[in-house]
């Protein structure tokens, strides 16, 4: 955590609390460690600011937070690692969901950066954008339906099924089916979801995935990372549990939930 400052707005006593958070490689909190998970640093999130928001003290506002563009500054089961601080970041403010947040940086300066140094519309890392993309939400009141600039796009319509195909003690094999049940292609994609139960991916075909706790994040490989309207990609994996297999119940593909 690099601070919390208050920031005054008006009208006059009105206060919004913006804690800038920040993981392993900017400074290398006691928190991070071989023993961190999700859930302890939900704990300290807690402790230094979420509870304001928790107990409706204050509105809470993330005004910085960022991490780079390797998949393991974005998402990493290792414990204390700059990845796992990321996705359980997003994690945590998934489940806090009136909570602000900015993120650090756009320019593509920045080792942190969203973009690239000609500043174009390709992100320089679609997972992190992606997994950005799922705790972005419209605010009460916003107008719908403005035209872009480029003219009004297809909204993105997905399904997916979700099953087992083989199963022993301790240990399982399970497919997604990711459809398309839009008008536009989607390009490229990442599909996101979490488990019901404690399972642990072993290996994974047809994608390429990181796992951070329950959360797992499935992004496309070149040769599929255009889905045509109608058309499907098949994921497969194997995995391991220990008491529990429960299924999903939500996924979403960059950012947009998906019928199950």
């Amino acid at each position: 955590m690099a601070g919390q400052y208050p920031v005054a707005l008006n009208p006059p006593g009105h206060v919004v609390y913006s804690a800038h958070d920040y993981g392993p490689n900017l400074f290398q909190q006691t928190w991070f460690n071989s023993s961190t998970t999700p859930a302890s640093l939900d704990a300290v999130w807690n402790k230094f600011w979420g509870y304001l928001y928790a107990q409706g003290t204050a509105p809470v506002w993330v005004g910085e937070s960022g991490t780079g563009n390797t998949a393991a500054d974005i998402s990493s089961t290792t414990p204390g690692s700059q990845g796992q601080w990321f996705s359980s970041l997003v994690s945590y403010l998934t489940a806090n969901h009136w909570m602000g947040w900015t993120y650090w940086a756009l320019n593509g300066e920045d080792s942190y950066a969203l973009l690239d140094n000609n500043y174009d519309a390709t992100p320089v890392s679609a997972a992190k954008q992606n997994l950005l993309a799922t705790i972005q939400f419209p605010l009460p009141g916003a107008p719908t339906g403005s035209p872009s600039p480029t003219g009004s796009a297809a909204p993105l319509s997905c399904q997916v099924a979700y099953s087992l195909t083989n199963s022993w003690p301790g240990g399982f094999q399970a497919q997604i089916v990711l459809s398309n049940t839009g008008a536009a292609p989607i390009s490229p994609w990442t599909l996101v979801f979490t488990f019901g139960g404690d399972q642990k991916i072993a290996s994974l075909w047809n994608a390429s995935y990181t796992q951070s706790g329950a959360q797992v994040t499935v992004t496309n490989e070149s040769y599929n990372s255009s889905i045509a309207p109608s058309a499907s990609v098949t994921i497969g994996f194997t995995g391991s549990y220990s008491s529990s297999n429960a299924a999903p119940t939500a996924f979403a593909v960059n950012g947009t939930g998906c019928t199950t």
